[in-house]
């Protein structure tokens, strides 16, 4: 069957987490419908995968949205202003959270919730 070797973790990855973070994951512009990253998949193997992205769906959709906000941590706000010395924190700061809020107020079904 199909596998995905993530190297981000350096292991094995679920399907239903690879596809439902794809399909998720903020800077992606255009949305896709989640059926063809799994159209590889038996039958079987889809409807199973199918079930796990509208479990997960909802809790990688919060992840991104903490990561997103990430930026309201003084240590991750400093790491930032460190490799981007010309940025200004308030611009920065507003900027992620109002990214956060449109990003919550989007509709994103796709077969994850």
């Amino acid at each position: 069957g199909v596998k995905f070797f993530d190297f981000e973790f350096a292991g094995w990855d679920d399907p239903a987490k690879a596809a439902s973070d794809f399909v998720l994951q903020p800077r992606v512009q255009a949305r896709l419908q989640i059926s063809p990253l799994l159209a590889a998949l038996n039958y079987d193997t889809r409807r199973e995968v199918q079930l796990r992205c509208s479990v997960l769906g909802p809790l990688l959709r919060l992840k991104w949205t903490c990561i997103m906000l990430s930026v309201l941590q003084s240590e991750r706000l400093d790491r930032l202003l460190t490799a981007h010395p010309d940025t200004n924190p308030n611009v920065l700061t507003n900027q992620r959270l109002n990214r956060a809020v449109a990003y919550l107020r989007e509709e994103i079904h796709f077969g994850l919730h």
